[in-house]
Formats: C-alpha cells, structure tokens, sequence
C-alpha cells in the first residue's frame, strides 16, 4: 500500500488558477466518490482552501497505478472534475510516503501557510476529514493518519507558541484593542472608514470582543451596509466629535490628505468623560489622527507603526517556534510509520505464520499415534511457544526500521516471500 500525494499552494500556483481549483464541500464530497470509483486508487482526501488544492490518494502499486501513471491521473482528475481544460503542470507538486505525510502534518501545524503558525488551516483539515468520512473515501491508513495530522496541530498551539500573536495588523489592532478593553462588560467601537481594512477590523472585533460597533464613513451606504453585516450602527459622517464622547475605542482607517480628528475635537470630547478613558488606533497613512492626541489625559494612541513593530516582533516570535514544531512533527511521525510499517508487514507475516502453524499440525498429525493424550497436548503446546519464539525477533526488526531514512521493509518482504515460496504480492 502506497500514499502518493498531488496538488498546488499559494508558492507554486498563482490565484487565478488556484481559485479554478477550489472545491466547495458539496464539490469536495463529490469528487473523493468519483475519485475512488474511477481511479486505481483504494481511499482519497481533499483539501482545498483558498491558498491549496491537496490530493492524497492510497493505492496498490500494480502495473497500471506506478510512478508518473498515477500523478498524471490524479492531476487530470482534479482538472476534470472542475472542468479545468488547461493548467500549467508546474504549478503542481507530487510528494510520496513520508514526504506526503510529513507535509501533511507541516499543513496541520501551520508551518506551510501563507502566515506560519495560523489556526484557521488546522479547523480546514477537520472539516475536510468529515468530508471524506461522509464521501466514505478513507479507509484504514487515512482514517488514522488525518488524525495525526490534527493531533499534530493541536500540540503545536498547546505545546508551542507557534499560533501566538497577531501577524497581521487588522488582527493586532483588535489584540491590542481587546487588552484594553478588558475592564468593559460590553465595549462601543467606532471604526472610522469602510474600505477592506476596516471590513477586516470589524470581522475580527465581532469574532473576538463582544460588544457594539459604530460605523462612520463618507459614502454612508458602506457604512450602513457593515452596520448591517455585523448588527451595529452608523454613524453621521460629520458627527465624529458626538461620536467620540460616546465611545470606549476608535478605529481609525480612512485614507484621507489631513487629519480627521484633531487634538482639540478629542479634548472636547473628554470633557463630557472626564473618568472614562480613549483608546485610539490610527492606522490611516496619511494619519488620520492628530499625534498630539496623546497628550490629552486618559487617551491612548498607537499608530501604524506601532502596530507594524508588532506584528514584526510576533512574527521573529513564531519563527522561533518552528523547530519545536518540527519536533513534534518527528515525533508523531515516528509512531505513525511503525504503525504504517506493520501494516505494510501484516499480510506477508499472516501467511508465514499460517504456513509454519499449517507445517506444525502436518507434523504433530504424523506422530499423533505414539502420544498419551498428556505427551499430545504438551507435544502440541511446546511447539506453540517454538514458533512464537522464532517469529519473536523477525516481527519486531520488520516493525521497527533500523535505518532511519533508509526503509528496507520492501526488500525483505520479497526476500522472505521467496524464501519461503509464499504467494506472490502479498503486500499489494
């Protein structure tokens, strides 16, 4: 049994031919059954996300499913199914055996991602195990190897600080914000614009910080549409200063040629909560807020540079964190191939053992006749405990490789198949 692997990411592949190759999961489920029926393959599992498009396929090599055969079918499979008719063929990536399993795990530990150490792909591999369980496309080696794949990105966030940290700065500026706000129940937000980054701060908020969002921005059907989107509110354009009476946090992220909020619409406004505090985040360029803010009592200010020595800072942090990943890796990987290994053993074994067990009753059948039925049953549990004895040493040296990086399981599968007359391909 063999693990080829077939696919394309955001470093081989550019977006116009990754977004032709994402699968939905109505898409996903559909073609791991299409996949198994027509291919020379035995189970299947799809990943397919906005950066990747991963097929692992198990298969038994025969003279149909060997070598550049079995890629090709697989690449033309996934083209096929999304009626892609031309791909350059650069841009997909073939791995096997360890080196699919072991980019598998890079995946789930977040170590092949567009941001290292993100946690959304780990959440993407379980879903499309569910997948491939409802397609009934996994089978005895995917159904244990997807969970390693998983336990290996659990431990890389639990064990390492690998997802610690905002890398991005619509993310660091709710981190940041959500350190402050810590004492509010309920915190009211302004985000100050509407465009892509203020779209991504409002996302991040809602996920992460319970409370009410305000909208302000000159064309106010965006406003009143992301009010809309995340059950907050706009706010009149040319309202600010009321606006910054009135709220915990401001978002600032507007591009504009001179400051929107000045120094003395803030101290009007903290007139009206003189015990409440003001925490600004400017990460408008041009800035969008006056820097001498920072001087009025009870406002904090960061700006965008601030921000940028963050993410910097998180992401020298994580970086840091990969070779204990790769540890983790090592270690998860390890056990998977003794178990894999054994798998590969168990039918060459099986036989051998019923051949001896068969070779055993031949010979006690023989001499039954000059047996007590005391000397039979001592006869016939002496030569039990002789074969366990001679398997003993040839099991465990099969299971456990003794080369690492040098798998000779294959050669001696032959050679005692040989050796011992067994039936041919008894390991597929």
């Amino acid at each position: 049994m063999n693990l080829l692997l077939v696919g394309l990411n955001h470093r081989t592949a550019p977006v116009e031919l990754r977004e032709k190759l994402a699968y939905s999961a109505a898409e996903t489920e559909a073609a791991l059954k299409a996949f198994v029926k027509r291919l020379p393959i035995q189970e299947a599992f799809l990943l397919s996300t906005c950066n990747r498009t991963e097929l692992f396929a198990v298969y038994y090599p025969n003279d149909v499913t060997t070598g550049q055969r079995l890629e090709k079918a697989l690449v033309n499979g996934l083209l096929r199914h999304k009626k892609v008719k031309s791909a350059d063929r650069k841009s997909f990536y073939t791995l096997h055996e360890d080196a699919a399993m072991v980019h598998l795990f890079r995946v789930g530990a977040g170590l092949e991602s567009m941001v290292v150490g993100e946690s959304q792909v780990l959440s993407q591999v379980k879903d499309a195990y569910h997948l491939a369980m409802q397609a009934k496309s996994c089978g005895v080696v995917l159904n244990r190897l997807l969970p390693a794949a998983i336990r290996v990105g659990k431990r890389s966030r639990t064990e390492t600080k690998i997802g610690r940290g905002a890398v991005s700065v619509s993310l660091a500026v709710v981190e940041m914000a959500k350190k402050f706000l810590w004492e509010h129940p309920k915190p009211k937000a302004l985000v100050l614009g509407a465009g892509g980054m203020a779209a991504l701060i409002a996302a991040h908020f809602a996920k992460k910080i319970n409370g009410t969002l305000l909208f302000a921005n000159r064309t106010s059907a965006r406003a009143d549409a992301l009010a809309a989107k995340y059950d907050g509110c706009s706010w009149p354009f040319k309202g600010l200063a009321d606006a910054l009476a009135d709220v915990d946090i401001v978002f600032a992220a507007v591009t504009v040629a001179d400051p929107l909020i000045t120094e003395k619409m803030v101290e009007a406004a903290m007139q009206k909560r003189p015990d409440r505090k003001l925490f600004v985040i400017d990460i408008g360029v041009p800035r969008n807020v006056e820097p001498e803010v920072r001087r009025i009592h009870h406002v904090v200010l960061h700006d965008i540079d601030a921000l940028r020595t963050l993410v910097d800072q998180n992401l020298a942090a994580r970086s840091l964190e990969i070779s204990q990943v790769e540890a983790i890796i090592r270690e998860e990987l390890d056990e998977f191939l003794q178990w894999y290994r054994f798998l590969a053993v168990t039918p060459t074994l099986r036989q051998l053992t019923e051949k001896f067990e068969r070779i055993r009753k031949q010979e006690i059948a023989r001499h039954i006749k000059g047996f007590s039925d005391k000397q039979f049953a001592q006869v016939d549990q002496f030569s039990k405990s002789l074969l366990r004895k001679i398997f003993k040493d040839p099991i465990e040296r099969l299971r456990r490789n003794p080369h690492p990086g040098r798998d000779e399981t294959s050669h001696w599968l032959n050679a005692i198949r040989h050796m011992f007359n067994l039936e041919p391909n008894a390991d597929g």
